[in-house]
């Protein structure tokens, strides 16, 4: 097995698929916090997620903070 083998698949735009990691979601959080939903300026901030996968991931977030 290779070193640095991940589930992550990288997109044509350069952002990855997949679950998530903690360290994505940390930079979501503290991208929220400083750009409110400034979805471009978050993206740049994350720099592995592009905006349609930061505003879905957010619509999630929002949907399971209100349970």
């Amino acid at each position: 097995m290779s070193q640095g083998s991940s589930s992550k698949k990288q997109g044509k735009d350069g952002s990855l698929h997949g679950r998530w990691t903690d360290e994505e979601h940390r930079l979501f959080l503290e991208g929220m916090e400083l750009f409110k939903k400034d979805w471009r300026s978050i993206e740049r901030h994350i720099g592995t997620r592009n905006c349609s996968q930061i505003r879905s991931h957010a619509q999630k977030y929002f949907m399971r903070l209100e349970k």
